[in-house]
């Protein structure tokens, strides 16, 4: 690893030797001024996460057993710094920082876990591996710059990453007896919604024929919300991915009664004030409608809000018939005051019938009585 000071600091690829016989990684620093003088340094290292090892203050890094992934070594001499980068030949692009460790996985009668300390756990049942076999595992992160990755349609990940995960030794598994377990962290920002299941997490495995996450029914999410598991028969690219879950709306409808021919408040419109806040996850409303009735059934006005957001609407309803459902299409208009009718409505009661649809289909519709006097 080389450390620049002043205007010469910059990462380059390190010097990272495995050492001999064992499963530790020596790690050389050297510093150079801007004269290309070379320094005497004594470096101080730190690497991450915190729980894939440890690091002498020589630069001797040993892997905890449990630990599989990426892990980045640091070395710090004053206001220089430097860290491993992983690069297989001078000729190749960097792919990323950090020392790949790989995890050995051998026959024994108890359960074993890996982890690489940033939100996946993989759960071995006991001697899921036969006799004197032994597995390598390797965890990598893949690129998501293919949108498709991040979601389509209903399926969308939580976030930005996904966890790739393969058997490097071409052993089979012996699944007899239990299944492998796959543990993914939810993000704080989520756990409310997964604990409530306000949306449906769920572990996903990529399908590069179909170009889409698959997501595994037998995913369980923890009673806080904090991880998701579920049992896998092998290893792929996975992701917690999120489906729309439970929904409802707030429906109120003021002033009630109302007359055409009363403005009920200053800066407002006449008429009355269908109120809609839909309580659901952005990106799963694919429409709002409100119509409404007389006593006969009869449809007397309506308006469809199509590509609507999870935000309160104030649509004003100016007592009048119209001939048909107004199409709108303007996400961001959430005050409606513009849908006039050519005749005005009789005295007497109405019905407003408010329906939002998520994007899976599933509908839920609302009934509330309105009176009108002119």
């Amino acid at each position: 690893m080389t450390i620049y000071e002043g205007e010469m600091m910059q990462l380059q690829p390190p010097v990272n030797r495995q050492l001999q016989g064992t499963s530790s990684w020596i790690n050389m620093a050297e510093g150079i001024d801007a004269e290309n003088n070379v320094l005497d340094l004594s470096p101080e290292w730190s690497i991450a996460p915190s729980t894939a090892g440890a690091i002498t203050p020589e630069g001797a890094f040993t892997p905890n057993r449990h630990f599989v992934g990426f892990v980045r070594i640091r070395a710090t001499s004053g206001a220089a710094q430097g860290e491993y980068v992983n690069q297989t030949s001078n000729t190749q692009t960097v792919v990323r920082p950090g020392l790949n460790v790989r995890y050995l996985l051998s026959s024994q009668g108890s359960p074993d876990t890996a982890s690489n300390g940033m939100g996946m756990s993989i759960i071995f049942p006991p001697n899921v591996v036969r006799g004197s076999a032994i597995g390598m595992i390797e965890l990598t992160l893949p690129d998501l710059r293919n949108k498709l990755k991040k979601g389509f349609l209903n399926v969308r990940m939580i976030d930005s990453v996904a966890y790739s995960i393969k058997e490097l030794e071409g052993i089979a598994f012996d699944l007899s007896q239990d299944s492998i377990r796959l543990v993914l962290d939810i993000p704080a920002s989520h756990q409310k919604d997964a604990a409530t299941k306000k949306r449906n997490m769920r572990i996903a495995r990529w399908n590069e024929d179909s170009i889409k996450w698959n997501p595994l029914s037998n995913s369980v999410v923890a009673a806080e919300g904090k991880n998701v598991a579920a049992a896998i028969g092998h290893f792929s690219t996975y992701a917690v991915v999120a489906e729309p879950g439970a929904f409802s709306a707030e429906v109120s409808v003021s002033p009630n009664p109302f007359s055409p021919r009363v403005r009920p408040g200053a800066g407002r419109p006449l008429g009355t004030c269908i109120s809609v806040k839909p309580d659901m996850p952005e990106g799963s409303l694919q429409y709002l409608e409100v119509r409404i009735y007389n006593l006969l059934s009869d449809l007397v006005w309506g308006v469809q809000i199509m590509n609507a957001l999870p935000e309160q609407y104030s649509i004003w309803w100016d007592g009048t018939t119209t001939d048909k459902i107004v199409l709108r299409s303007d996400a961001n208009d959430t005050w409606i005051d513009d849908v006039k009718g050519r005749h005005l409505c009789r005295n007497g009661r109405y019905f407003a019938v408010v329906t939002i649809k998520n994007m899976s289909n599933k509908e839920k519709k609302y009934l509330k009585q309105i009176v009108l006097m002119k």
